[in-house]
């Protein structure tokens, strides 16, 4: 990716013309909206966002992208509304339920993200970032065994795991040094996923030891946010 590349010049040119070639696309509007939301012009974002939800308001993705959306700008009523709003569209979209746990994780509802993440893999499967969620949120209610059999799934062979997902599950089990080793790993792969590095509040104590905020500076990407 133009990002994993560290020309955001490009990325800003590729998504935006991108969108500009299909305005009545939703997608597009999605990709470019969380592309201006990684690179800090959160203004634009919500635009982006909302264009894509004019696009076609009965679209699930962009119902859960406005929400997810909501959730890294620390708006945590509005991400509420929004992905009920969803909801109620789309009670069997499994994107939706992977957000709506992360909404309950950040307010501390463990138990409520667990229920989530249940309806999340009965639609989408063992995914590695449902897995890792699981762990994470099992870990923090006190089920300690339980979270380890969740990220033993993680190492199963046979299929890809970014190590960002191995992270996760390792902080929520507080042990910092797994999940900053796993992190690096992510980094060296240039693992699609670190644009999280600037919302996942899951990340929080790697922020305060200056890790996120240093591998964000290698991408060119501003700042970690204190999602939470």
């Amino acid at each position: 990716s133009f990002l994993a590349a560290h020309d955001l010049p490009r990325a800003d040119n590729h998504y935006r013309r991108a969108a500009s070639l299909a305005p009545e696309q939703a997608q597009p509007w999605q990709r470019y909206g969380w592309f201006l939301l990684t690179t800090d012009r959160t203004r634009a974002a919500e635009k982006a966002f909302r264009r894509a939800l004019a696009v076609d308001r009965l679209d699930a993705n962009a119902n859960a992208a406005l929400g997810l959306f909501y959730y890294c700008v620390r708006a945590h009523d509005a991400a509420a509304r929004q992905l009920e709003l969803t909801r109620q569209i789309h009670p069997d979209f499994g994107l939706l339920w992977i957000e709506i746990a992360r909404l309950r994780d950040v307010r501390g509802d463990h138990a409520g993200a667990i229920d989530a993440l249940a309806r999340a893999r009965e639609v989408l499967g063992a995914e590695s970032e449902i897995v890792a969620a699981q762990a994470y949120n099992l870990a923090r209610l006190g089920r300690s065994d339980a979270a380890r059999a969740r990220q033993a799934q993680l190492a199963r062979p046979g299929s890809y795991v970014s190590r960002y997902h191995v992270a996760v599950s390792a902080l929520g089990l507080d042990d910092l040094a797994r999940g900053q080793r796993a992190l690096m790993e992510a980094w060296h792969d240039r693992s699609l996923w670190l644009p999280w590095l600037r919302f996942d509040h899951r990340l929080a104590p790697l922020r305060a030891r200056g890790l996120l905020d240093g591998l964000l500076r290698t991408l060119d990407l501003p700042p970690a946010r204190t999602v939470g």
